[in-house]
């Protein structure tokens, strides 16, 4: 940690007081900088462990992952009539730790923030009581734009071995079945599989354990140990991603001294106002050093991909110009610069596919979110989605770009064809022999993107309920 912000919401009676006393100020909500190296080793801990807690939503929520409370999630008696799973609790407690007044007290700030998220868990309990004794007909995800039931959910306890829990066992059972989901969720989301991987082999029980806790505990218990797994998976793969990322240069000072040497006056301006520009440096820096590239978060080659044997012309001539721009205009990492490599991709991410359209029901097509059948055949069975998995496909991947990111690129051919409903296929016309890249227009419409995976066959191992 460094700098950081915490949230908070000052009281009404000071927003009240500052309006009658003609200060146009038109918001409680309010935000503490904190630069963690000047306190102590205890406050920078107790930082921590609200920060591991939470996940801060684009919608301004927050996710607390101990309460198995998910606020882009609905529920209610019909489809007409769903209501946010977190709104009885903010509700009762608020949206964040309320204040009396605007501070500069890291202390107090804290201790609301401890109470806040005490209080968070409480109301959660009962939120989620409630469901179990009135069980909602009708439910949805905001975020994946999925219908969502309430029932029975499959903890996790090793090695493929999970617990049922059901509304039957009670809210804490429940609530601990939900909080190790929303863990898992984040890990996933947040972390590369390096360090998942790394989490896994370090906290993740014998089969033997695994089978023992499934036999002998109840489903108290079962539910309490896969939310123990699940805290401890992500608490470590996050403790390893942040010591990996300790030997690649400041994403933060990199991201100012390009915008300073070769970003547009939008990035530099946002940059230098205190705005979060990390979308707009991205494809900027895409455009100019990497066309044709899908930049995803760090994955292991071995986990996703293998190197290619006996590799296309096509490939081995693309990875030779990609390969002399990333030398020329990568920045260099404790590692050397990062290398072009040509790999076959098995379980690419669905970003990198055009998105399959559909017909809504007065016939107009519209983006189903999944990935273009042509490379990613999925299909309907009874209501679901069901993939058959993705065609694989010869790639160039370039590891740990900017300490962040691989990036892969498919393989087109000499005619710019490429596989078959895949936007990412990188034009070798855009990379001279000598690490030059044609920069392109970072402004121009980008190409419409899958937003996720179909499930696979297997089973519904990696759905919840």
């Amino acid at each position: 940690m460094a700098q950081i912000e915490l949230p908070y919401l000052a009281s009404r009676n000071w927003l009240q007081a500052e309006i009658l006393a003609g200060n146009p100020t038109e918001k409680r909500r309010q935000a503490l900088a904190i630069d963690t190296e000047e306190l102590s080793a205890e406050m920078q801990k107790r930082i921590e462990s609200i920060l591991i807690q939470t996940a801060f939503l684009e919608s301004g929520h927050v996710r607390v992952f101990e309460s198995g409370i998910d606020p882009e999630v609905s529920y209610g008696p019909d489809a007409d009539e769903l209501v946010a799973m977190d709104e009885p609790v903010i509700a009762s407690i608020g949206e964040l730790p309320e204040l009396p007044k605007p501070t500069d007290s890291v202390q107090e700030l804290v201790e609301a923030w401890e109470a806040w998220l005490d209080d968070y868990h409480r109301e959660g309990f009962h939120a989620i009581e409630a469901l179990n004794e009135q069980l909602p007909a009708a439910g949805h995800d905001r975020d994946s734009g999925s219908e969502e039931g309430w029932g029975t959910i499959r903890a996790h306890l090793g090695h493929g071995i999970r617990a049922e829990i059901s509304p039957s066992d009670g809210g804490g059972a429940m609530q601990n079945a939900l909080a190790s989901w929303a863990w898992e969720r984040e890990l996933h989301e947040t972390l590369g599989p390096a360090s998942i991987r790394v989490a896994r082999e370090a906290t993740e029980p014998s089969r033997a354990e695994a089978l023992k806790c499934l036999n002998d505990l109840g489903a108290e218990g079962q539910a309490a140990r896969a939310l123990e797994l699940a805290r401890d998976a992500f608490v470590t793969a996050r403790a390893h991603d942040r010591a990996r990322r300790k030997r690649f240069p400041d994403f933060d000072a990199e991201m100012r001294r390009w915008a300073l040497e070769r970003g547009s006056e939008r990035l530099r301006l946002g940059i230098e106002d205190g705005y979060r520009m990390n979308a707009r440096y991205l494809t900027e820096r895409l455009a100019q050093e990497a066309p044709g590239f899908y930049a995803m978060d760090n994955f292991v080659l071995d986990d996703w991909a293998s190197r290619a044997n006996s590799p296309s012309e096509q490939a081995l001539l693309l990875r030779r110009r990609v390969a002399a721009a990333i030398q020329k205009l990568a920045p260099e990492t404790t590692y050397g610069k990062p290398t072009a490599e040509i790999c076959v991709v098995y379980k690419p991410p669905a970003q990198m596919y055009e998105p399959e359209m559909v017909k809504d029901n007065s016939g107009r097509p519209v983006s189903s979110g999944y990935p273009s059948k042509q490379g990613w055949p999925w299909r309907y069975v009874n209501r679901a989605v069901v993939g058959d998995g993705p065609r694989p496909f010869e790639a160039i991947l370039v590891g740990d770009w900017l300490g962040r990111f691989n990036l892969v690129g498919a393989v087109g051919t000499p005619d710019g064809d490429g596989p078959r409903g895949i936007w990412a296929i990188p034009e070798i016309d855009h990379y001279d022999e000598d690490g030059t890249v044609v920069a392109q227009d970072p402004d121009v419409d980008p190409p419409p993107a899958a937003r996720r995976k179909p499930p696979e066959d297997s089973g519904d191992d990696d759905i919840p309920f």
